[in-house]
């Protein structure tokens, strides 16, 4: 909401449609006049996640919004949550929504990486099988 990552200009030629100014305007849209970027029941940057479930974030490489997917990450971790961030190289902002559709698919879009399907606790089990196709992607 804020747009203050490096991302947001170390990926500014490859990012296709996000812009800080286009953030930051798509953000006071969504708070109001009045909205704070920093509010916590907004922005989960400032939100306490602690017992947070389990959370995948999945980000391209060569979005603008990838230094806000690795300050998530950091942040969930810090509050104790089970985190994963993978980063794809090359691709763009739901990049994921080519799956099945694109010359080159990546197997792992669609699918729930280790511990993290839909028959655990919370929806994220640890015992179901994740793919196993990390080509594509890079854990952080």
């Amino acid at each position: 909401m804020e747009a203050v990552g490096e991302s947001y200009e170390t990926n500014r030629e490859r990012d296709a449609f996000f812009r800080r100014d286009l953030v930051r305007a798509l953000a006071d849209d969504f708070l109001g006049a009045d909205g704070d970027p920093r509010d916590p029941l907004a922005n989960p940057l400032y939100a306490d996640l602690s017992g947070l479930a389990p959370t995948y974030i999945q980000v391209g490489g060569d979005e603008a919004l990838l230094d806000d997917a690795r300050r998530l990450e950091e942040h969930a971790r810090k509050a104790g949550v089970d985190v994963r961030l993978d980063v794809f190289p090359g691709m763009q902002h739901t990049f994921q929504m080519a799956a099945g559709r694109a010359r080159r698919p990546t197997r792992r879009s669609g699918e729930w990486p280790p511990g993290y399907g839909p028959d655990s606790a919370f929806g994220m089990s640890r015992d179901r099988p994740g793919g196993g196709g990390d080509e594509g992607a890079r854990r952080r």
